[in-house]
C-alpha cells in the first residue's frame, strides 16, 4: 500500500526527524534552522528600539503615534514608511493616525502595506523613498516585511543578494528564503 512508505517506522533512522538534507525539499530549512529563524523574528518583535539597517535607514516593529513623534526628533527622521496594513491587529494605530503625526512632525509619510511578500508596488514605493538618501524609518509588525521590502528595493538598483542578506542578518532579520 502506498501509505506504508510514509510511516515513521519505514523511514531510515537518519530521515525520521526530518533534519537530514535528503528528507527536505529544496530550499526547505531543517527544523533546527526553522526554530532559529523564528527566534530571529521573535527577537525583532520584542525590540523596542529601531535597528540601524544601513546608514540613514532604521527598521522597527509596530509604531504608536507617540513613539513616531519621539523617534522623529531623536533620530532626526525625514521620512517614514509604514509597511503594515490597517486593522491587522486589534489596537494598532491606523495609517491615517500615523500620517497625521508624521505631517505634524514634518515627515514625508508613505503607506506601502505588505501582507506576505512585498508587492511590486510596495517595493517601488520603498525604493523611491530610499532614493532620497534621507534619514528614514520603516516599520511593520516585527520589522521583517520592512526589511524584505528594503532588500527587494535595493535589489532593483543592482545590489548583491548575498550582501543584502548579510546586512539584514546583522540587524537580526533572516532573509535566507527571500527570492532576491
Amino acid at each position: 500500500m502506498a501509505t506504508d512508505r510514509f510511516r515513521a517506522g519505514s523511514l531510515p533512522e537518519s530521515r525520521r526527524d526530518g533534519n537530514s538534507r535528503a528528507s527536505r525539499r529544496p530550499g526547505q530549512l531543517s527544523s533546527d534552522r526553522r526554530r532559529q529563524s523564528r527566534g530571529a523574528c521573535k527577537k525583532a518583535v520584542a525590540m523596542s528600539e529601531p535597528v540601524v539597517l544601513v546608514s540613514n535607514v532604521w527598521i522597527t516593529g509596530q509604531m504608536s503615534p507617540q513613539r513616531l513623534a519621539e523617534l522623529a526628533v531623536r533620530l532626526g527622521l525625514k521620512r517614514v514608511v509604514n509597511h503594515r496594513p490597517d486593522h491587522e491587529e486589534a489596537g494598532q494605530a491606523t495609517s491615517a493616525e500615523l500620517a497625521a503625526v508624521a505631517a505634524e512632525a514634518g515627515l514625508v509619510y508613505v503607506a506601502a502595506p505588505v501582507s506576505g511578500l512585498p508587492s511590486a508596488e510596495a517595493v517601488e514605493a520603498t525604493a523611491l523613498v530610499l532614493s532620497h538618501g534621507e534619514p528614514t524609518l520603516m516599520f511593520c509588525r516585527s520589522g521583517m516585511r520592512s526589511t524584505a521590502a528594503w532588500a527587494m528595493a535595493e535589489r532593483l538598483n543592482g545590489a548583491d543578494p548575498e550582501d543584502l542578506r548579510a546586512t539584514a542578518r546583522q540587524a537580526g532579520y533572516d532573509l535566507s528564503r527571500l527570492p532576491l
